[in-house]
């Protein structure tokens, strides 16, 4: 992985030796804490794989927002408990925009003694904070979305998921550039085919999707499972072709993780049509499994793909040219076959052990920028006017309306005056 155009650091743990018997212990090893969600989703999917593979470099500790009460409980646990990480990975990246808010910063605070909150403030300034960007959702020009972004000036470096992202968010001059680019990964020991039986003439082709259709729930459905997948699925029906849909859709019913590889093994072609995404985990986890894809492009599909699948992807969900691949797929068993061992084959430049060893460089050049930069002293700043503008706030609300002032009424001979001089005008 490039990171910023140079080579990553080495390790940054150093042995301490023995003034005694000038003997080398073993490098103690650093704290990583990382921040996620809920359990059993894709964050943290990506915390257990990562914490799998870089145990020998890290104490790697996992923290779920759904496990503490609010968001304050949870930052005080970070940031004031015993265990001083030396990197807190932000998986969920609005957590990190709400440390820096002026509001939500003075509801951590706000009981604390000034001495106590001084030493939260140094705490969370000379800790090296670091998140992710997954998607394209901060990219919009309005208010919320450039007050979530912002912050990523604030803390000690950021990845995103795909080369499309990096080239977003290098040419917006507001913003630090990336630190580096963190591809999601697939497990390839959970993920593996049971035989490339892609469907046969006896039964009708089944068609899967996963997902959260009602993710970020607008009039827009950006997921595609409703005003794409299942009306194509549905036409094809109609007109008589065998083809059927078997969806694993959270908004609807909860699939545990431990269920999901069965369910790929299950389907003949997995579909994508997405306007966005920052990988997409199915369509690797479908890779993975023996299973041929048709998908929008999005996240890395053009990077992993191999030159079959390439042929597979389309730009335009709602155009023609999706209809007549999807009829290509749904209608041709052996295409379907070379396209699954072509992704056998393409998927494992993939895998969670290949991806983690990006992380490790990630993580190692954050480190060794907290340490040469000047950004400690920004966080600082930010965080003490963080507490002042909060403290503000607070008070400005809290206070009583003001009385109003009685207004005197305006004799009757002056009323007559001013409609005297009106009329003349």
């Amino acid at each position: 992985m490039t990171l910023n155009g140079h080579t990553p650091t080495a390790s940054l743990a150093i042995a301490k030796t023995n003034g005694f018997h000038g003997t080398a212990h073993a490098p103690k090893k650093r704290t990583l804490c990382f921040i996620v969600d809920v359990k059993n989703w894709a964050f943290d999917n990506i915390a257990k794989n990562i914490s799998k593979y870089l145990c020998a470099d890290f104490d790697i500790t996992t923290l779920y927002i759904t496990d503490f009460e609010d968001e304050p409980s949870l930052l005080k646990r970070v940031f004031l408990g015993e265990t001083e990480w030396d990197i807190v990975h932000f998986l969920w990246h609005p957590l990190l925009s709400s440390l820096f808010e002026a509001r939500q910063f003075y509801q951590v605070s706000k009981d604390l003694s000034e001495m106590e909150r001084r030493y939260l403030i140094s705490r969370i300034a000379s800790t090296c904070k670091t998140t992710a960007i997954y998607d394209h959702k901060y990219l919009s020009d309005n208010e919320h979305d450039a007050m979530q972004i912002s912050t990523l000036n604030l803390c000690d470096g950021y990845s995103v998921s795909s080369a499309r992202l990096d080239k977003h968010y290098r040419a917006n001059p507001n913003l630090s550039d990336p630190l580096g680019i963190l591809s999601d990964g697939v497990d390839l020991e959970r993920f593996r085919p049971r035989d490339l039986d892609v469907g046969s003439s006896d039964r009708p082709v089944k068609v899967g999707w996963a997902g959260n259709s009602s993710w970020d729930s607008s009039l827009v459905d950006h997921k595609g499972l409703h005003s794409i997948v299942k009306p194509l699925i549905q036409q094809f029906i109609d007109e008589g072709v065998r083809v059927e849909g078997d969806f694993c859709d959270r908004a609807v019913q909860w699939r545990p993780a431990e269920k999901m590889p069965e369910y790929y093994r299950s389907i003949d072609l997995y579909v994508c049509a997405s306007l966005n995404e920052g990988t997409p985990n199915p369509v690797l986890e479908s890779m993975a499994s023996g299973v041929p894809v048709l998908t929008t492009d999005v996240g890395i599909v053009k990077e992993v793909f191999g030159p079959l699948q390439k042929q597979f992807v389309v730009a335009d969900r709602t155009s023609e040219e999706f209809g007549e691949k999807f009829r290509l797929l749904v209608s041709d068993s052996n295409l379907r076959r070379r396209l699954a061992e072509e992704n056998l084959v393409s998927v494992k430049e993939c895998s969670w052990e290949k991806r983690a060893q990006d992380w490790l460089e990630f993580f190692n050049s954050a480190l060794e920028q907290k340490r040469t930069s000047s950004q400690t002293k920004f966080q600082l700043n930010a965080l003490f006017h963080a507490f002042d503008a909060g403290r503000l706030h607070f008070t400005a609300i809290s206070r009583p309306p003001a009385t109003p002032k009685k207004i005197k009424t305006v004799p009757h001979f002056l009323f007559f005056k001013v409609k005297r001089w009106i009329s003349r005008e």
